[in-house]
């Protein structure tokens, strides 16, 4: 959306620009929509999505057992189903998530080899995604992504989405063409997704997932590189 409405990608015809994205997770499409000089949303289509696992057995101290599904959606997700639970999605709880969060997402490395099927260096869990009914209305969820070192995402999130449609459509709880909004850990917006077609992903069945939604600029930064220092690229500490 950034790019459009900064000038710095030509808009399209009939107010819909098109710009494709080659990504570490494969290629992305996405558009964005333009009417009188004003960015009104992007919608993507993603990476396939698949379940590559499902009731992964996980221990919540203080909560008690429950079962996770292993999902990729341009990421890795642990999804686990908290409805049944007295824990809510809130900024209230944030510590609390981020803490369990931590704990089922080592529960499943342990449990499971982690490799996707067409791309040889994606290999590992890094989100963990729990969630309940919605309290927006019209919502099919709410759900917060816990990654990294316990970080938290306040949006629905796009991969997040994309996994989550593929786990309820496993289980039989969703079509294929049938629109869905999403809530993050905030409450405050939704996003919209759709699956709209089946692809083979190296003899696995897989998902393409649509996400729209909007954003806003909110500050520019500038990087430089200076040639006389030696790590001005950059560098990886592991």
């Amino acid at each position: 959306m950034a790019m459009v409405a900064l000038g710095l990608f030509p808009q399209g015809a009939e107010g819909i620009t098109k710009i494709r994205f080659e990504t570490t997770a494969g290629l992305v499409v996405a558009e964005v929509a333009s009417a009188d000089g004003k960015v009104l949303w992007s919608r993507f289509e993603n990476v396939p999505a698949y379940v590559a696992a499902q009731d992964i057995p996980i221990e919540l101290p203080g909560y008690g057992e429950f079962k996770a599904d292993l999902v990729w959606g341009g990421n890795y997700f642990g999804i686990i189903d908290l409805s049944d639970s007295i824990l809510r999605i809130s900024p209230e709880n944030s510590r609390e998530l981020s803490r369990l969060g931590l704990l089922a997402r080592e529960q499943i490395r342990a449990q499971r080899v982690i490799q996707h099927p067409t791309q040889a260096h994606i290999n590992d869990l890094n989100f963990m995604t729990f969630w309940h009914p919605a309290t927006i209305e019209g919502a099919l969820y709410k759900n917060v992504h816990v990654f990294s070192d316990g970080q938290l995402d306040r949006s629905p999130g796009g991969t997040g989405t994309s996994a989550m449609m593929a786990m309820f459509e496993a289980r039989g709880q969703l079509n294929l063409n049938q629109p869905i909004l999403s809530e993050g850990l905030l409450g405050c917006g939704t996003f919209e997704g759709c699956l709209v077609g089946e692809v083979d992903l190296n003899g696995i069945r897989a998902l393409r997932p649509t996400v729209k939604g909007t954003a806003s600029i909110l500050g520019f930064s500038r990087w430089l590189i200076d040639r006389n220092d030696p790590v001005g690229a950059g560098f990886i500490v592991n």
